[in-house]
């Protein structure tokens, strides 16, 4: 999904106006400051079916208990982890503790205990993080802030997505919402 939103509009509300200086006809194909041409709206539509058609596959080459034939397992929609199970798209479900055991167990030790014969430290969650980064444990989010501010001192549900974690093919809320709503 490619969430692209037309602030032309808003941005002559408040006598905003672009003065873009371009080296090619679509280099600022999808800003916000312009709308998309049918041409352009249609080349991103193909970008988007090819990333789709791409995921789908790399989901069958390693998931044979995903069915092909199953449509909705690829239409967009979300699932739980019990359903995505039954569904062959997870092995198994389990805590983030669950999932360090089964790294240390692959890794020929416990977590916490000495590995035999390659190293007497005890096998560990190793984090690496930025200076300053507020996120000290594995189970922190560390924002993905962008280096210029923002441009608008608004706050757009959708527009604020670069400050939050992001992950390929991952659903989460929009999480613009949530912050909108008082929480």
């Amino acid at each position: 999904m490619l969430n692209l939103y037309n602030l032309r509009d808003t941005m002559a509300q408040l006598n905003v106006f672009s003065q873009p200086i371009r080296a090619g006809e679509h280099i600022d194909m999808g800003s916000s400051i312009r709308e998309l041409t049918p041409e352009q709206r249609q080349w991103l539509q193909q970008m988007a079916d090819e990333f789709h058609k791409r995921f789908i596959g790399v989901v069958l080459s390693r998931r044979k208990a995903a069915a092909a034939d199953e449509p909705s397992n690829f239409d967009g929609r979300v699932f739980t982890a019990a359903e995505a199970q039954r569904r062959g798209l997870v092995d198994r479900l389990g805590y983030l503790d669950d999932a360090i055991a089964a790294a240390a167990a692959l890794a020929g030790g416990q977590p916490g205990a000495g590995q035999q014969g390659i190293s007497p430290q005890p096998l560990q969650v190793v984090m690496f993080h930025r200076p300053d980064d507020p996120a000290r444990s594995p189970y922190a989010l560390s924002p993905n802030t962008p280096l210029q501010g923002n441009l608008l001192p608004v706050s757009v549900p959708g527009l604020e997505r670069s400050r939050l974690p992001t992950f390929l093919y991952l659903w989460q809320l929009e999480p613009t919402l949530e912050s909108a709503a008082g929480r």
